[in-house]
This record gives structure tokens, sequence and C-alpha cells, in this order.
């Protein structure tokens, strides 16, 4: 089974259902690999206005430093989303369910690189808690500015190459270091 099943994909259609219901526009980039499930949701949702079917991207990086937010409502265990990585790295917010290590990805002394949503009783995002989320970027640009400002301290606290490389150090060292009763 492919994993953009796991993706939240639909919830966030559905989000962006109802902010177009709303007359509140809003665009998703839609970055995928694709797959007969994306082709599906593609085709099903066809005449949705404010979506854009991407595809896979060899080069995201201009997509996701003009971004608002990127949103990632997966339900899916992933251990370390490069998606957030690189979101965080442009200080894109991020928009997600707390799975796996992504509360930690996002946790900076002084708040959230983003917004965590509720799940619903399934494990996926709750469809009205995705529109509310968006709808905080749009209706307070302060909050924005603020999370896109914790973004890149989340990135450079967390995954910048000095302190990845003072991590692997760290691992190394330890996994080098020879007990001292074992020297004598």
């Amino acid at each position: 089974v492919s994993q953009s099943r796991y993706k939240g994909w639909e919830q966030a259609l559905h989000a962006i259902q109802i902010l177009n219901a709303k007359q509140i526009q809003v665009e998703l980039q839609a970055i995928y690999s694709p797959t007969e499930y994306m082709e599906t949701l593609k085709q099903e949702y066809a005449g949705l206005t404010g979506v854009n079917w991407l595809g896979y991207l060899s080069n995201p990086a201009p997509l996701l430093a003009a971004a608002h937010a990127s949103l990632l409502p997966s339900y899916f265990q992933e251990s370390l989303p490069y998606a957030i990585t690189e979101s965080l790295a442009y200080g894109t917010p991020v928009i997600a369910l707390p799975v796996a290590e992504i509360p930690s990805m996002l946790s900076t002394e002084w708040g959230l690189a983003g917004q965590l949503l509720r799940a619903d009783p399934n494990g996926k995002a709750q469809v009205e808690g995705l529109v509310m989320a968006i709808q905080t970027y749009l209706d307070s640009p302060d909050c924005w500015i603020e999370h896109s400002r914790l973004a890149r301290l989340a990135f450079a606290s967390k995954f910048s190459l000095q302190t990845c490389l003072q991590a692997y150090k760290e691992v190394f060292d330890a996994l080098t270091k020879i007990p001292q009763e074992q020297l004598r």
C-alpha cells in the first residue's frame, strides 16, 4: 500500500473545499510522489479551486521559500520527515499532526515553529482543525511572522550542518571511548 494514503491528502483537500465555500482563497501547491492513489485524488478533486497538482519536484526549494506554510497532516509514522526539515530551513511554518518526532522537530525554547493538529478517533487530522490552522495564518500575520522566525531557529538548532556534525561526533566519541576499567 502506498504511503500516500497516510499523508492526509483527503483531509487537506476537504479543508480547501471549506475555505473556498467561505470565500477564503488559498493555494495548495501539491508536491507528491505519483501513485495511483494520488492520480485518483487528482481526478476526484480536479475542479477544486486553489489546488495546483505539481507532483514530484526534484528541487522544491523555490516553492518552500515562497510558501506561507507547509501543510503535512500525515498520520504515517515517519520519524523525521524531510518535508518538515526543508520547510524549517526556509523559515516556513509547518501545520502537522503530532506523530513520531514532528513535535520535537517544531519545538524551540520560545514556542512551536508552526501548529500541531488534533487527530480524529482514526488518527487522521480533524478537517476543521486544518481550516482553523490555515485561517490563523491568514487572520494573524504576526503569528505567521513569529512562527516563521521560530522555523529558522528550529532548523538552526536541530538540523544545521554544525549541529549535525557535533551530534555525530558525540555519538562516535561515545562509541569509540574505551571504559577505564578495560584499560587496566
